[in-house]
């Protein structure tokens, strides 16, 4: 039996360097790619690939800072998954874009800290996400923030924190919206917020560009099986929006007879669950392959959950499985 060759792309050379021991361990070929421009060189060299493991979030050409494509290809997953809700919501400022605009309006006269022990900045951000459900809130006329403001120029940021602290604890901050006037959000405003959510991280680093849409899409059309392996956490809103958009694409697939040929596996990080292995493990690879396993080349429709169901029965007995005898079966 041939060796199954894997394309794998990730940015970080711990996860490469994982995956390669994984594919080493278990006997098959592959080559690991860091960013879109090696990943699309190894797509586009004809080369015979059975499969591909790519992460979600990586760089177009690492180190160059280019970012259309990654800009292009943010707004083709927000209007594939929102459609004509995406333009309605442009208008509509989300609460995380509300908390980032009067943080930076308070940055100008006080210190806040990137660190996340930085107390003053961690108290303010949960006291404005409070806030900011109230439509009518401005930061500019709040009170207790002047007052902040005022503390920590005086006395510094460690004091100002004591006194948001002990009024947030007097006024149960923690156990009700400090306003009356909280509006539920409602469909626009989930869109405004997943939009925000995945455009925002962009601004600060070029690795956070949703390549991994664009790889999966261009070996689906080669008819390349593909898993998008992310450490993020599925319901994050820079993730949402891309479980969102592959929601939309499965069914416009199966209702035209066909399966998407490609998924996604999120939540790789063992930060949010002690289930969970990160993708710096081998084992996190031989997952995404299992992955591979039960997805490729299945018939839409009934008759495909069958064969998922028999495959995984297969896996569970300890039967082996490769990318090109199930695609030959087909």
């Amino acid at each position: 039996m041939e060796k199954d060759f894997i394309l794998v792309v990730d940015d970080k050379e711990e996860n490469r360097a994982a995956a390669q021991a994984y594919l080493h361990s278990a006997g098959l070929d592959g080559v690991v790619a860091s960013d879109y421009v090696e990943a699309k060189a190894v797509l586009d060299s004809g080369a015979h690939i059975d499969g591909v493991i790519t992460d979600c979030f990586f760089p177009e050409e690492t180190g160059s800072g280019r970012k259309d494509l990654g800009r292009q290809t943010i707004e083709h997953i927000l209007a594939g998954a929102y459609g004509g809700k995406l333009e309605q919501a442009a208008g509509i400022k989300s609460k995380e874009e509300s908390i980032d605009d009067a943080l930076t309006t308070f940055g100008q006269v006080v210190t806040l800290g990137d660190s996340p022990d930085d107390r003053l900045s961690f108290l303010l951000h949960n006291y404005l996400a409070y806030c900011v459900k109230d439509e009518e809130y401005n930061p500019e006329e709040d009170r207790l923030l002047n007052s902040i403001r005022h503390m920590s120029g005086s006395f510094g940021p460690d004091k100002a924190a004591e006194h948001l602290l002990e009024t947030l604890a007097s006024a149960s901050i923690y156990d009700e919206a400090p306003h009356t006037n909280v509006r539920q959000y409602d469909e626009l405003h989930y869109v405004s917020r997943m939009s925000y959510g995945l455009r925002k991280p962009l601004e600060v680093s070029e690795s956070d560009q949703p390549l991994g849409v664009v790889v999966a899409e261009e070996a689906a059309a080669r008819g390349i099986p593909t898993i998008i392996v992310s450490s993020a956490y599925h319901h994050a809103t820079n993730m949402q929006p891309i479980g969102d958009y592959i929601g939309k694409r499965r069914e416009e697939a199966e209702s035209a007879g066909k399966r998407l040929g490609w998924e996604i596996m999120a939540d790789m990080d063992p930060s949010l669950s002690s289930q969970q292995i990160g993708k710096d493990n081998p084992r996190a690879w031989a997952s995404a392959y299992e992955g591979l396993l039960l997805e490729a080349h299945l018939p839409a429709g009934d008759e495909g959950w069958q064969k998922y169901h028999r495959r995984k029965e297969a896996l569970q007995k300890g039967e082996t499985l490769s990318l090109r005898a199930l695609r030959e079966a087909e």
